[in-house]
C-alpha cells in the first residue's frame, strides 16, 4: 500500500502542471506540502529530485515554443 501512496504523490504534480505561468507556485506548494503532510511517504531527498525532473521538463517546453 505505502508504494501506491509514493505513487499517486508522485504523479500529482505532473499533473498539476498545465500551464508554464502556475508552475511556480505548485512547485512550492508541493515542497510544502510534503514537508507538513502527514500521508506524504517522499523524503526531501526524493522532492528534490522530483523538482528537478519538472524543472527541466517545463525548461524543455518553454524552448521548444520559442
Amino acid at each position: 500500500m505505502s508504494k501506491d501512496k509514493e505513487i499517486q504523490v508522485v504523479r500529482k504534480p505532473f499533473m498539476l502542471l498545465q500551464s508554464y505561468d502556475t508552475k511556480i507556485s505548485l512547485l512550492h506548494a508541493f515542497v510544502v506540502k510534503d514537508s507538513v503532510q502527514e500521508n506524504c511517504t517522499l523524503t526531501c531527498y526524493q522532492s528534490i529530485i522530483i523538482l528537478i525532473q519538472i524543472k527541466n521538463k517545463l525548461t524543455l517546453r518553454v524552448r521548444r515554443t520559442i
